[in-house]
């Protein structure tokens, strides 16, 4: 311990003392040139005599402080003496009060590098370790720390010092040396096994359009762009189908191409076709699992990226999803024997159950409701007793709801999420319309009570999914829910059983998402809308659902007043005050009408949480920018939900994610 010599005495010293041997030196310099030599030589001797005596104090003072520390430590950790002084591990002992290091073990100070540790405050040894955390209660340090070039977990423990007049908390720490470990954990990481499912998701549409001759080529161009990306980067293909691959690689190859956001689907564009028509592909990787875990996991996330639209890049890790991609339109490839197929399997479904329970997202819209009349009226064709979970405070089309009520078979159709509970057996079928999240739905709750879930929705699917469902109808190219619907009912609906107010509702579902047949508008939505239409919709009634109160227009109003442009084509309106949330919709719609403007955002709060509702005309995707934010929708609509976060904090995020997704647009281009 004599490296403690130095810093006992200046932790320690009596400055009474030290004046007083200070005065003693100013006197002896002028009676050295005094006469008498022997009064000099006296202070001399009487200074040299002080000094040894002071000297001999303070070694004692450092051996009891030496020896209280030992036994402290020992007593505190259950150590033996014996043990403490062969401790494995660097250790320390640190003055709370002035961060100053009292002791330390041998490994300490040969890690440390530095042979005077106990001239210099903790801090200065070991900056990258505040000691917060010890004092607040926690025994082991959150993270790893670099110290003398190498890494270390640190623990510790507490103690008060109280001997020979010394007062003071005492910190120990212990240094556990984690560098092989964690070396050798990254070796491992870097070589853990990533699985690829490459999907030409338009294969059949670009070979309808190639002439036979150059189907081969096309192909092999194909096979020839996958290749070359899988091979700079180590992994193993292999092509399982026509339109399939299978892609093997190490995480370190994952790292580089998310690092290059999946640039081989806009490879694959810049592919040349006889047809005109781009190639595009999906990819869903599979990572973190063991083989088969990865394996599954590529499925899905390939199932999601084609669910979404397709051209992008979906990685499942876990649960959790991560998108790359997705910027272009969706193309439609939907045809009526599809429909016509699920409009079957779902009629099976609903004479197979007991029971319908009908949800959709909270605060729903002409377009849920419109689509749960649609499924009702399937369950009153198949005979089976339905009931539609909604909040009637927090309803969103008041008006069509009333209108449903009124109508026979509805009168104890709509009920809350306890009664839905109660109602729901083994057997009854769990429809939810117009969102796949289960964080959306009317009730969460509900997901995890029924066995029996079928889903049916025109949203890109995103994290958060409804997983385990008996059928799911996800088409990204409808234009609305309703418009799903309305097709499949044409197959397992007589037409005269429709009524002209379940025609009405999914008519003004179609009208909202679609905003008045202009944004997202397919040859589809038009044959639904005839079809509504001939069958006895009333587009009066229609337009009449989305009138609100003179009130509800000046909130709106309002709201538009103060927005700003960013980025000069995206305009971002902003209130703190309480919002309804289809005011706050309608007023990003409005600010579309501004020339130069490609996508609209109102950021408000409704029901104690910030909301953002995002629109486009359909060059921005608006939904890939909320998706950053926690939130979901399609390419032209979407919408997030924060908790916890003010509206200042939500605007900054919004920009953020607008800023990210120019830059990355740019790049990608």
């Amino acid at each position: 311990m004599e490296k403690m010599d130095k810093k006992t005495s200046q932790l320690f010293r009596d400055s009474g003392f030290n004046l007083c041997f200070l005065l003693l030196i100013v006197f002896i310099v002028p009676a050295f040139f005094l006469e008498n030599k022997l009064f000099f030589i006296l202070e001399v001797i009487f200074a040299a005599g002080l000094l040894i005596y002071h000297r001999a104090a303070v070694n004692k003072r450092r051996r009891a402080l030496d020896k209280y520390i030992k036994e402290s430590v020992i007593k505190q950790e259950n150590l033996s003496g014996s043990l403490m002084l062969s401790f494995p591990l660097p250790m320390a002992v640190v003055l709370m009060e002035n961060n100053s290091i009292v002791w330390a073990n041998e490994l300490f100070t040969t890690i440390a590098q530095n042979s005077h540790i106990f001239d210099h405050s903790f801090s200065e040894i070991c900056p990258d370790l505040p000691l917060n955390w010890i004092t607040e209660g926690g025994s082991v340090y959150p993270n790893d720390i670099l110290f003398g070039g190498r890494s270390f977990s640190v623990s510790g423990n507490l103690f008060t010092m109280e001997s020979s007049g010394m007062r003071g908390l005492m910190a120990v720490l212990y240094f556990t040396d984690l560098t092989d470990l964690r070396e050798i954990s990254k070796k491992h990481e870097d070589n853990r096994t990533v699985i690829a499912d490459i999907v030409w998701d338009n294969y059949e549409e670009v070979a309808k359009n190639t002439p036979d001759s150059s189907r081969s080529l096309l192909t092999a161009r194909l096979d020839e762009a996958v290749n070359q990306w899988v091979t700079a980067e180590g992994g193993i293909l292999r092509k399982t189908e026509r339109d399939r691959f299978l892609l093997i690689f190490p995480e370190t190859a994952y790292k580089t191409f998310a690092e290059r956001n999946f640039d081989l689907l806009s490879r694959v564009m810049e592919i040349p076709s006889d047809g005109g028509m781009p190639i595009t592909i999906s990819i869903g990787v599979g990572r973190g699992g063991s083989l088969s875990e990865n394996m599954q996991a590529a499925r899905m996330a390939s199932e999601m990226a084609l669910s979404r639209g397709g051209n992008q890049a979906v990685v499942r890790t876990g649960t959790n999803y991560e998108f790359f991609g997705g910027r272009s339109v969706e193309t439609e490839r939907r045809s009526q024997v599809r429909s016509r197929i699920m409009a079957t399997v779902l009629k099976d479904l609903i004479n197979d159950s007991s029971n319908i329970i009908i949800m959709s997202h909270r605060m729903a819209d002409p377009d849920s409701i419109g689509a749960a009349a649609g499924v009702a009226r399937i369950a009153m064709e198949c005979g089976k007793d339905f009931y539609i979970v909604l909040d009637r405070h927090r309803c969103g089309c008041p008006r069509i709801v009333e209108s449903l009520a009124a109508q026979p078979g509805y009168e104890n159709a709509f009920t809350d999420a306890q009664s839905a509970m109660v109602i729901g057996n083994s057997r009854s079928l769990l429809v939810v319309v117009d969102t796949s999240r289960k964080d959306y739905t009317e009730a969460p709750e509900l997901i995890d009570s029924f066995t029996r879930i079928a889903v049916i929705d025109h949203h890109r699917r995103s994290a958060g999914y409804i997983e385990n469902t008996a059928v799911n109808i996800q088409e990204t190219v409808a234009s609305s829910t309703c418009e799903m619907i309305c097709e499949m009912l044409q197959y397992v609906v007589p037409v005269d059983h429709i009524t002209s107010v379940e025609a009405t509702a999914m008519l003004a579902g179609i009208i909202l998402d679609t905003r008045g047949f202009t944004v997202k508008t397919g040859a589809r939505a038009f044959e639904a809308a005839a079809f509504l239409r001939r069958v006895g919709a009333d587009t009066v009634g229609a337009k009449q659902a989305f009138q609100g109160s003179a009130r509800d227009y000046l909130e709106k109003t309002r709201l538009a007043s103060n927005a700003e442009t960013y980025r000069e084509k995206f305009i971002i309106a902003t209130t703190r005050s309480d919002t309804d949330r289809a005011v706050a919709a309608q007023a990003a719609d409005n600010l579309l009408d501004i020339y130069g403007i490609l996508a609209s955002f109102s950021v408000f709060v409704s029901d104690g949480e910030v909301c953002v509702s995002g629109r486009s005309l359909g060059q921005v995707n608006v939904q890939l920018i909320l998706e950053w934010m926690g939130g979901g929708g399609q390419t032209t609509s979407a919408g997030a939900q924060l908790r916890g976060r003010t509206v200042d904090e939500v605007e900054t995020e919004l920009k953020a994610c607008i800023d990210r997704y120019i830059e990355s647009s740019t790049t990608q281009a």
